[in-house]
């Protein structure tokens, strides 16, 4: 991505992965025209929701995902993460190695204890740790 002075930057794409997880965590789009336009920006809404009303992201999460307490301290690290990302100034963001260290941390506890339960997914080497797969 380009930043705002036409220079391709890393903290750039730092704030596209921050998107991309918002965009994960809600099932929205990053900029969806349907909804007011006060929520229309997606990272614009999910940031100012969340400084407004701390408890307020499991009524932001995607309906599709079952949210109950096993799985919303995964959701809370992932938009925390998210948050950081989608910072508004450059300086804000931290490294995508940041990153990879908190998911990967997520990847083992969510890591399938029986891989016949998961033959779509024999693509995926779920022994190797995230860090080295990158």
């Amino acid at each position: 991505m380009v930043s705002a002075t036409g220079r391709m930057t890393l903290k750039v794409d730092v704030y596209s992965f921050g998107v991309i997880l918002v965009e994960l965590i809600t099932g929205r789009k990053a900029i969806d025209d349907s909804q007011t336009e006060e929520s229309c920006h997606l990272v614009t809404w999910f940031r100012r929701k969340l400084m407004i009303k701390t408890d307020a992201l499991p009524e932001m999460v995607d309906p599709r995902i079952n949210v109950n307490e096993e799985t919303i301290s995964s959701i809370t690290t992932v938009a925390e993460l998210a948050g950081h990302r989608s910072a508004r100034e450059p300086y804000q963001r931290p490294d995508i190695g940041h990153a990879v260290n908190v998911l990967s941390s997520l990847v083992e506890q969510w890591k399938p204890s029986k891989q016949e339960d998961f033959d779509e997914m024999d693509a995926i080497n779920f022994d190797v740790p995230l860090n080295e797969a990158i």
